[in-house]
């Protein structure tokens, strides 16, 4: 196996792909379109229903715990143990009863709404086999593959790509919110392992994605509801693509680090090395239809307060990797190129200003690193054999204070609310030659506080003159404590000084006003190497200030952000993913 990889990975002319591939697309033959505002097309589960020209999903409530509209719960009754379990969670979905292959277009006109919660989603995958609608069954009805979503740890409407077993969320720059939804067409096309998003007649994202078996689409809500007035899906009959054959995959990690990082508000200048910064990831690899090995590296690099992913294709014409990579507080995908320099190893350098200090003070950072494909981690199949990778689920909810200070308009205080944290921490073994193993790891997730964090407060306003008394005026303070974190495991096993590293930004403002430093300790048992139960998650920073009611008349210009600085406890229960 390992022989035919690297054999394929390293050897096979561009050409000869091209011309394949255009082959096997000319051999297709497509059917007319199917229209899908039919009651006939659709399983629900929940909330949902087609009427006249319309398809609807989900409803108005997210949180039902006493299942008070009677639809059964039935996502919070699959991962738990019935329809009330713990927070109650109404995810109302529909997915089409048929499969459909490429080459394929599913276009739709409909609005796609918005949610500060939750997850609002219409992917297209391949139907979980398992999955029987089982009470605590832990079985989901499809592979959310690639889609459109908005979700609360994202702002705005995104396209979402499951590559090498985690979401890669890009912001659709020219969708425009209106009413609490994203209206407006859209449009997913895949011919020869490669998808094409638009929305409103703009292409938005680009991205090579090998056909594995046949697909269906899936509607799901939170806590508002699509509506689409027109869904039609126009795919392959006749000769349609053949599924990918000889899947593999494989784990990288980083080597060579060189750079520095320096914070803006200190001046300080660190040099990064594989002491203190990381990069790992994984390639996922296909034959295609087309006897063309299709091959993806997903991965993650990290230092403190810089979080990187990068997702690059391999180039059969040049052996490199090319791609973008996506820095977690912009969100916003550059390009990038993995330069091969033999035996398996890519290099790249990435430099920027996008990083933040734990004061939440730009940084700027240059950085160069190999990733390194070990042979030995190279396998056959879909999944990582039992005791190579391992997985914490970070669901989470603590209660906290957070002081409150800003002394010109006379507010110092403290509230108490909660901190939600959702995410996931990975932990890979990367196997070597000679027996050897290199750790790798990264985290990513997301916290916000519920309740919101805000108050009203009455400000009196200073006399400009003796004899001139102003009316006192009510001032709205509210602070927008919500963001995305994101890291990779730095340190070594045996020096026991494991620990993730990285950064955070605000959701809401895209990291502009808002982030900072992420750093979590993994301290290991010293007599047994256990891993802890739980781990410290240290997040610092600032949090976006919003102060509302001042008349204009007032000169004061009130602050725009608020120091953070938390501490989350978070389990550390690993399971084989």
């Amino acid at each position: 196996m390992r022989q035919s990889f690297e054999k394929f990975f390293l050897h096979i002319p561009a050409t000869f792909t091209t011309a394949l591939a255009l082959s096997a697309a000319a051999s297709s033959v497509s059917a007319a379109p199917v229209d899908l505002i039919t009651p006939s097309a659709w399983i629900f589960y929940a909330s949902g229903s087609v009427q006249g020209s319309r398809l609807t999903v989900g409803d108005s409530i997210g949180y039902d715990t006493s299942d008070s509209d009677r639809d059964n719960n039935p996502y919070n009754a699959w991962f738990g143990t019935g329809a009330t379990t713990g927070q109650g969670v109404d995810y109302d979905e529909a997915i089409t009863v048929a499969e459909f292959t490429p080459p394929l277009s599913v276009t739709w006109t409909g609005c796609l709404p918005e949610t500060h919660y939750g997850y609002n989603n219409i992917f297209i995958g391949r139907k979980n086999t398992d999955f029987k609608g089982a009470t605590g069954s832990r079985q989901y009805p499809i592979n959310q593959e690639f889609g459109f979503t908005n979700r609360w740890d994202y702002s705005g409407l995104n396209t979402v790509v499951l590559n090498a077993g985690r979401h890669d969320v890009q912001r659709v720059s020219g969708a425009a919110l209106t009413s609490n939804r994203y209206c407006g067409d859209y449009r997913v096309d895949w011919a020869n392992d490669t998808l094409n998003f638009y929305f409103n007649g703009t292409k938005v994202r680009t991205q090579p994605y090998t056909y594995l078996g046949p697909v269906s689409i899936l509607v799901r809500s939170f806590d508002l509801p699509h509506t689409i007035t027109s869904m039609k899906i126009d795919a392959a009959t006749g000769s349609a693509q053949k599924p990918a054959t000889d899947a593999g995959l494989g784990s990288v990690y980083g080597a060579n680090i060189t750079g520095s990082i320096t914070h803006r508000d200190t001046g300080n200048k660190t040099n990064l090395t594989t002491a203190n910064s990381s990069v790992s990831g994984e390639v996922t690899f296909a034959t295609n239809s087309a006897g063309n090995l299709v091959a993806h590296v997903s991965g993650k690099g990290a230092a403190m307060g810089v979080s990187l992913r990068y997702e690059v294709d391999y180039d059969t014409a040049t052996g490199n990797l090319t791609g973008t990579v996506i820095d977690n507080t912009t969100n916003t995908p550059v390009p990038i190129v993995f330069t091969y320099k033999g035996d398996l190893t890519w290099r790249a350098t990435l430099s920027g200003s996008n990083g933040r200090s734990s004061s939440g003070a730009a940084a700027d950072y240059e950085l160069a690193f190999d990733i390194v494909l070990p042979a030995e981690s190279i396998r056959a199949g879909r999944k990582f054999p039992p005791g190579g990778r391992f997985v914490a689920d970070l669901t989470q909810q603590q209660a906290i204070s957070i002081p409150i200070s800003v002394p010109m308009i006379g507010v110092n205080t403290t509230l108490a609310t909660n901190i939600v944290t959702e995410g996931q921490m990975v932990v890979t073994l990367v196997p070597r030659a000679l027996g050897n193993v290199t750790v790798t790891g990264e985290v990513d997730g997301s916290f916000r506080m519920d309740p919101p964090v805000g108050f009203s407060t009455v400000y009196n306003v200073p006399s400009p003159f003796p004899g001139i008394t102003i009316p006192p005026v009510n001032i709205n303070v509210v602070v927008d404590a919500t963001g995305r974190f994101s890291g990779s495991l730095t340190g070594e096993v045996a020096k026991n000084n494991l620990r993730f590293t990285g950064n955070w930004s605000g959701v809401s403002s895209d990291g502009t006003t808002a982030g900072g430093t992420l750093d979590m300790p993994i301290p290991l048992d010293p007599k047994t190497g256990d891993v802890p139960a739980t781990a410290q998650m240290t997040v610092e920073g600032v949090v976006t200030l919003n102060i509302g009611g001042i008349p204009t008349s007032v000169p004061i210009t009130p602050p725009k952000s608020l120091s953070f600085s938390q501490v989350v406890t978070v389990p550390i229960s690993f399971r084989q993913p």
